[in-house]
């Protein structure tokens, strides 16, 4: 499977490049594509991903060539560019894995309109746990009353712009899916180089339950959206979703 990595001098960037080498017999990284000032641009996409070099270099244009040669895009870059990658990914007819946080409310509305003639998948975070997580979620919030009041907790490395995290969000609107009357308070912490860690504590009369996830390397991600792009590379025009991935797996 050829992929290209939007967003391929970031952190999760560069550790989707990290797993595509670990997975070479699966995947082949064709592009790499940064913003137009980024100060990596030129850079070999392996080398500076701490890996062998790929003899792909970062760019802010790929040639027609390797757009209509790649089979997923993965995009992990900052939000204002996740609309261009979109429309670009339309154009050339490829499916895309948009894990991009901190979208605008048109953003989401461009990825209901393009949904409907290329595969689109987005995922505030991509690893199994949190997703399980947010099934327990549910049917947690799902069973309280409304005198009980959720509060999520998110932390994460000082560098991370958006608070609270899209993850957190996901979390509160999955509670807010089947219990919408529960009040929810959003907790975060930027500091050091935290991964990922939440909670969501569920407090009432006498009692509390907390459910937590703790992220503890980047590669986790990784390797979630790389089932994604396999989940998508059979998959015909529309949303979907981690839980679309796992439930495909059970």
């Amino acid at each position: 499977m050829k992929i290209i990595v939007l967003g391929a001098a970031g952190r999760m960037g560069r550790e989707v490049i990290r797993q595509i080498e670990n997975k070479r017999d699966l995947f082949t990284l064709v592009g790499a594509i940064e913003h137009s000032d980024h100060r990596h641009l030129g850079c070999d996409a392996g080398s500076l991903a701490g890996i062998v070099d790929k003899g792909v270099i970062i760019s802010d244009v790929l040639s027609e060539k390797v757009l209509l040669g790649s089979d997923i895009w993965i995009d992990f870059s900052l939000p204002k560019g996740v609309a261009g990658h979109l429309k670009l990914a339309q154009k050339y007819g490829k499916a895309i894995v948009i894990g991009s946080t901190g979208l605008s409310s048109e953003d989401l509305v461009l990825i209901d309109e393009l949904a409907r003639t290329i595969p689109i998948l987005k995922a505030a975070n991509f690893s199994l746990g949190i997703n399980i997580l947010m099934r327990l979620v549910e049917v947690a919030s799902k069973a309280v009353g409304d005198d009980f009041k959720i509060d999520i907790f998110e932390a994460h490395h000082k560098d991370k712009k958006d608070a609270p995290s899209g993850t957190a969000l996901s979390l509160g609107a999955a509670i807010k899916g089947v219990n919408d009357t529960v009040d929810i308070d959003y907790h975060s912490l930027r500091g050091g180089d935290i991964t990922g860690d939440h909670t969501v504590i569920i407090s009432g009369e006498g009692e509390r339950l907390e459910l937590k996830h703790q992220a503890h390397s980047r590669a986790t991600f990784a390797c979630g959206a790389l089932q994604a792009a396999c989940h998508l590379n059979c998959s015909p025009p529309g949303i979907y979703s981690m839980r679309d991935v796992i439930e495909a797996k059970v």
